[in-house]
């Protein structure tokens, strides 16, 4: 099972969460510092690409093996983000579109605490913190259960 997570709908739906979170900030300026706006996308591709490695660490144990030799620092963020699992099918019998849906709110929520933590907000830091565990048991439910077996 392949799940593919495209960068540019995460980004707009960061940027979306984010506009709504700051909409109560009624000093412009202040708004402006802690929004994240498509003037701070650099700042956001950075927190979706160390949240994405987690990501991967966190549900590794499933994932098909890749082999790769060569890393290196710089910031590469594909334009898509492909999980490719390697699950039994009592495991992951119509849990690909859940399964998708929690890795796209645990990576949205998740960069969003650590976006929030950066311009040093930290009741949305906190909010997003809080979110990122919801959609990270969600995920936990989704993997670690899977049907009974057939007798």
């Amino acid at each position: 099972m392949k799940i593919y997570l495209d960068v540019d709908e995460l980004l707009f739906d960061m940027r979306n969460k984010s506009h709504q979170d700051t909409a109560d900030i009624s000093d412009v300026e202040a708004r402006y510092r802690v929004e994240a706006g498509t003037h701070k996308t650099e700042e956001l591709r950075r927190c979706l690409l160390e949240v994405s490695s987690t990501l991967t660490r966190r549900v590794s144990r499933y994932l098909v093996d890749y082999y790769r030799q060569l890393a290196d620092n710089n910031l590469h963020l594909p334009e898509t983000l492909v999980y490719d699992f390697d699950f039994s099918e009592r495991r992951m019998i119509n849990k690909a579109q859940p399964l998708s849906d929690a890795m796209h709110a645990f990576i949205v929520h998740y960069a969003l605490a650590k976006y929030y933590a950066t311009v040093n907000h930290t009741e949305l830091s906190n909010k997003h913190s809080t979110l990122t565990q919801d959609a990270s048991a969600a995920l936990d439910e989704i993997i670690y259960t899977k049907r009974p077996p057939i007798v």
